[in-house]
């Protein structure tokens, strides 16, 4: 039970914003965890009525913990579907993401088991086709592992392919297991700070709108190679993109293991001025900021075009003089607008000359 709660314990607040169900058992089947979505799906009152049950108990007539155990056996995540006995007597059948939790001698001691929330939208197919292009780029970058999450969902929508080469894990293990997946996969020691930082650098954001969305927050940890190997990993993940309402909706992380070259702390932002530069200025915008005076934080391409917007230049001329979209031009002044507060170009003028005022 002690090696379950090494798990547990660090990432149990990070387990409670989680939208899917998370149940972690023994290998007997005996659960010692679940968090509160789990509790929901299967209609417990309270976590206390699920804890010490048997999984088997969950189950329906026709599933079987030892039949998970069975499919698990050669493998280290099962996707399956079973039906679960609510607490109301209802059926319901839940598709499922199981992994093996291993001790630091890699030595199975339970299982994590994700109940994907049905309540939920599959993957955001629709967010994921109106940004093939993004993806497609994401996905053929091989410096770093690049993973979009969407924050109001609590779960990963894309995983770029080199996270296989880099941890063994593929994209559909990161996509199906979510965030509660690769929080098992993070070192004990390290999940609790992680979970703390993440939750204190939303709140920032969330708070102060805009000014921050380009500082990128960084971690560095352990993460569990799929052969049980630890590796050093550095991330930095940032705002992608806002709702209507201008709350955060989308974020991006960029992933990449310094195991073997510590030395070699910075990632890479060359791949967001390409983004940028092939009109998906809407999603996400250089990572290269600059604070100034006032606070109101922007990246060196804003800098630049309200350098030209001073200068009296319409957007036309700006887009011939920057080889960019009109439409991505259109973008970068809604931005700039948004930022500093202002409601029409001559206001942005004027608050831009106190900006640069010397």
């Amino acid at each position: 039970m002690n090696e379950i709660n090494n798990f547990i314990e660090p990432a149990k607040a990070f387990y409670e914003i989680i939208l899917d169900g998370v149940v972690i058992t023994n290998l007997s089947g005996k659960i010692s965890y679940s968090n509160s979505s789990a509790c929901k799906l299967l209609k417990y009152d309270k976590k206390m009525d699920f804890k010490n049950k048997s999984i088997d108990e969950c189950l329906n007539k026709s599933n079987s913990f030892n039949e998970i155990l069975r499919d698990l056996a050669n493998q280290k995540i099962l996707l399956t579907t079973k039906t679960f006995n609510r607490k109301d007597g209802t059926h319901i059948d839940i598709a499922l993401c199981v992994s093996l939790l291993t001790d630091s001698e890699n030595k199975p001691v339970g299982l994590q088991i994700i109940l994907k929330n049905p309540h939920l939208p599959e993957h955001e197919q629709s967010y994921i086709e109106n940004r093939s292009s993004l993806l497609h780029s994401l996905n053929n970058q091989s410096k770093e592992t690049i993973l979009v999450s969407d924050l109001k969902q609590k779960r990963n929508i894309f995983c770029s392919q080199s996270i296989e080469k880099m941890l063994g894990w593929t994209q559909n293990d990161f996509i199906n297991g979510g965030w509660a997946f690769a929080m098992s996969l993070t070192h004990p020691d390290d999940a609790e700070r992680i979970g703390v930082q993440f939750k204190k650098e939303i709140e920032k954001r969330s708070r102060v709108k805009f000014t921050h969305d380009h500082e990128p927050f960084k971690y560095e940890y352990r993460k569990r190679h799929k052969n049980g190997s630890w590796l050093n990993i550095i991330s930095e993940t940032q705002i992608l993109e806002r709702d209507e309402n201008q709350q955060i909706h989308y974020l991006i992380s960029f992933l990449k293991d310094v195991t073997t070259s510590r030395a070699e702390t910075k990632i890479e932002t060359d791949l967001v001025d390409y983004l940028v530069s092939n009109e998906i200025i809407d999603l996400l915008v250089p990572g290269n900021t600059k604070t100034t005076k006032n606070s109101v934080s922007l990246s060196k391409r804003e800098i630049e075009i309200l350098q030209l917007v001073r200068k009296g230049l319409s957007t036309k001329e700006i887009s011939d003089i920057l080889n960019l979209k009109i439409t991505s031009i259109n973008s970068y002044r809604k931005n700039l607008m948004l930022k500093m507060n202002v409601k029409n170009t001559a206001e942005l003028v004027q608050k831009s000359n106190q900006f640069f005022k010397s």
